[in-house]
């Protein structure tokens, strides 16, 4: 009886050695992952600024240009077609009484920082709609609220793209090349993606 007891007293020993053991080590890792994103929120603070005032809710500033992710949003992220997620964030203009749609990079004066933009949708890792089409004619890319033209030759392109003929008509940005950084890629426009809405006022 009592060489039983004794070794139910050496397991009980043992069980809550190993458990603080365990304690320690869990510590030890909460220390590291605090350390990792100490080192990581820079990184973070260099994509993106953060939300200001002037900005509406569920918008985000970068380079004093405000815009909707909608990566961000709901469980999982909003996606759509081209059409349908550009309707998405004209509604939202109107309930905002602002002019929103789909964003652009480095168009006009106020927002001419698309390097920051494409940082950001690098960072969701996801292929994004953005609000240009060669839809009326061809090869020639035009951003859909500016009018302004995107050059196919621009360096914001993917490698050997656009090339999807009248098959992809409608431009996303997506995760491309060794550097895992977005690019531009022509898609066909009834493919669901996630997208950016610009406000443009």
């Amino acid at each position: 009886m009592h060489g039983r007891f004794d070794d139910l007293a050496d397991n009980y020993a043992n069980i809550q050695a190993n458990l603080s053991k365990f304690r320690l080590d869990l510590e030890s890792i909460n220390m590291s992952v605090d350390h990792i994103n100490q080192k990581l929120e820079p990184h973070e603070v260099n994509v993106t600024e953060p939300i200001n005032s002037s900005c509406p809710n569920g918008f985000m500033n970068i380079s004093r240009c405000c815009y909707y992710f909608s990566h961000d949003h709901n469980t999982g992220g909003i996606r759509f077609n081209w059409k349908k997620a550009q309707n998405y964030c004209k509604d939202m203009g109107k309930m905002l009484r602002m002019t929103v749609n789909l964003a652009e990079v480095g168009t006009g004066s106020t927002c001419p920082n698309g390097q920051k933009l494409m940082g950001a949708i690098t960072s969701r890792g996801k292929y994004t709609w953005l609000g240009a089409t060669d839809i009326t004619t061809e090869r020639t890319w035009v951003w859909e609220q500016t009018r302004e033209t995107l050059e196919v030759s621009s360096s914001l392109w993917a490698e050997n793209y656009p090339d999807g003929h009248q098959a992809a008509n409608c431009l996303a940005a997506g995760m491309w090349g060794y550097y895992r950084r977005a690019y531009l890629d022509d898609k066909p426009c009834t493919d669901t993606n996630f997208f950016v809405c610009q406000i443009f006022d």
